[in-house]
């Protein structure tokens, strides 16, 4: 039989750790810095499942199908999609996003070739061996972005076969995003009518709408799926995410089920249904004012923390709209006193809004002394 009282003492101890972790986590990318204390109690005895579509309300489910409309809704109007021309769903993380949109292309055209940078998330290469695509991957360019010339000549090698591609919107490691008017420019210069393209935006979807002078990657450009993370920078607690695109494509995915009184569009069954209600507080509580200036502010201050490395010669840099500070991997107490993300020969730090100056002049100083005594 479990002891309640010493189980909650565990889990005490546990919610202490992981504030603790916080306080020097400047290389993960998620904003630790969201409060959505007032509303989890609310929740905390309530079952919710939003199983099936989200646009199908059953009578006296246990579902939040209406807010998750709302959270759509919202993410479709900041990329440019007509209230009656969207479709999409809070999924469980950006993987399922990008499995969803990918899922989508492979459906639309079962002998495409998929089309991804070097720098892709590692779940594009894992989704394309589960869905058994032809894939080929370009390297990527120094800063990150996909090589462009590279991938016309893969291009140009099958100018019959329909192209599906991968553009990323902010890659995992360095922040780069792919230049889509450059593909555009090259799906046109060899006549290919038959593409798909999917962004993954898991990180930098959801603040680069509320950017100035911002590459133009919404849904006015000839895009066909979006994946954004619900728990990076918009900061739910429970890992989330948002998969968006175009009302007439997901009638290529949709079944219908009697079982659950719906139609059958999303990849998982039951869904978490909390998650929408939490991410409509956020939206809601900060309202657009509120999220763009916690977006200008983590972009500013990457420029500023960047300059303060340039400053003292440490090798790093930064990609344009970025947030993702790339520098010379430290020592390995550093990198996990500051729990950086590291690969190979670099790290970097992911400036969030619990990423202040004062806690960066803390990483500076610790940094700065490994220099010396290293000489």
């Amino acid at each position: 039989m479990l002891n309640i009282s010493a189980y909650l003492t565990e889990l005490e101890q546990l919610r202490n750790t992981m504030i603790e972790r916080r306080e020097t986590a400047i290389g993960v990318p998620v904003n630790l810095a969201a409060n959505y204390q007032s509303i989890l109690p609310v929740l905390g005895d309530v079952f919710l499942n939003n199983i099936g579509d989200i646009f199908v309300e059953r009578k006296r489910s246990f579902s939040t199908h209406t807010y998750e409309q709302k959270v759509l809704s919202f993410f479709a109007q900041l990329y440019a999609l007509a209230e009656d021309e969207w479709w999409g769903y809070i999924t469980s993380g950006s993987t399922e996003g990008n499995m969803y949109g990918l899922w989508l292309a492979r459906e639309r055209y079962p002998q495409g070739m998929l089309y991804y940078s070097a720098d892709s998330h590692y779940s594009i290469n894992k989704i394309a061996r589960i869905l058994r695509m032809n894939k080929t991957v370009i390297p990527s360019l120094d800063n990150g972005e996909i090589n462009y010339h590279l991938l016309e000549q893969a291009i140009q090698q099958r100018p019959s076969q329909a192209v599906i591609i991968n553009l990323n919107v902010g890659t995992t490691m360095k922040g780069a995003i792919d230049n889509l008017e450059l593909i555009l420019s090259i799906l046109e210069k060899y006549h290919i009518r038959d593409f798909h393209i999917h962004c993954d935006a898991a990180l930098f979807g959801g603040f680069l709408p509320f950017l100035e002078s911002v590459p133009a990657i919404n849904f006015t450009q000839p895009i066909s799926s979006m994946a954004i993370s619900g728990y990076k920078f918009i900061g739910s607690p429970i890992p989330c995410g948002i998969i968006l695109t175009r009302k007439n494509l997901s009638e290529h995915i949709k079944q219908a089920v009697e079982y659950i009184s719906s139609w059958d569009t999303t990849i998982t069954g039951s869904r978490n249904g909390h998650t929408p209600l939490i991410l409509w507080f956020i939206i809601t509580t900060k309202g657009y004012e509120g999220l763009q200036q916690e977006a200008r502010m983590c972009v500013q201050n990457a420029r500023i923390f960047y300059e303060q490395l340039t400053a003292l010669s440490y090798p790093c840099f930064l990609n344009v709209h970025s947030n993702i500070l790339v520098l010379k991997k430290p020592s390995d107490t550093l990198v996990e006193k500051w729990r950086l993300l590291t690969e190979g020969d670099w790290s970097h730090i992911v400036v969030m809004p619990h990423v202040t100056y004062e806690k960066f002049i803390q990483f500076l100083h610790d940094l700065t002394e490994e220099v010396v005594q290293c000489g």
